[in-house]
């Protein structure tokens, strides 16, 4: 496909998404993590005040703590289907890494939302 057409692919499945969920969907060029700029831009609040959640560790999980976001990892979604192969595959990669780095006593970032984020980590699953 190209990269004319993929962007006018994404711009409709954006708007889809934006009509049928009624919220506004950040068109940006970069690549999570990179781009928290456009989300503390629209949002006008301190990056403090938002809650990121996502399915994936290296884009959703990420994205949230480099840009000072209290982060929920939704480690079930509702269905792969439709999702690339590449997503699925790194999604169960990046699910084994959080067990090894939980075994390893690897704890999530300290934020400001939390008094005891031990309380909101789900250890086992």
């Amino acid at each position: 496909m190209k990269p004319d057409m993929m962007i006018s692919f994404f711009l409709t499945q954006a708007e889809k998404l934006e009509q049928s969920l009624g919220v506004t969907v950040l068109r940006h060029s970069e690549k999570k993590p990179s781009g928290g700029e456009a989300l503390e831009k629209h949002l006008a609040v301190p990056p403090t005040a938002v809650a990121f959640a996502g399915d994936r560790i290296l884009t959703d999980v990420i994205f949230g703590n480099l840009n000072g976001n209290l982060t929920i990892w939704t480690r079930q979604i509702v269905t792969e289907e439709g999702d690339n192969k590449a997503a699925v595959w790194l999604r169960g990669l990046e699910n084994r890494l959080v067990k090894y780095l939980q075994r390893l006593g690897v704890k999530p970032p300290p934020h400001s939302a939390l008094q005891n984020k031990d309380t909101f980590v789900k250890e086992k699953y």
